[in-house]
């Protein structure tokens, strides 16, 4: 989606409501949520919005 110039709501959505509730589905989950938080992290430099940045520190710190 990112290298197919998907707009930063559309990939922020998608980590936020999909990609998130699949990180327990991967061992070790600690490399799916730093990736997660990663692109999250990413999209909060481009938009200045870092809501759901904090929000996904606050559930998996």
């Amino acid at each position: 989606m990112k290298f197919n110039h998907a707009s930063f709501d559309i990939l922020e959505n998608y980590l936020w409501t999909i990609c998130r509730k699949e990180i327990k589905a991967f061992y070790p989950s600690s490399i799916m949520a730093r990736l997660i938080h990663d692109e999250l992290r990413w999209i909060s430099e481009q938009t200045n919005d870092r809501t759901r940045l904090y929000a996904f520190r606050q559930q998996f710190g």
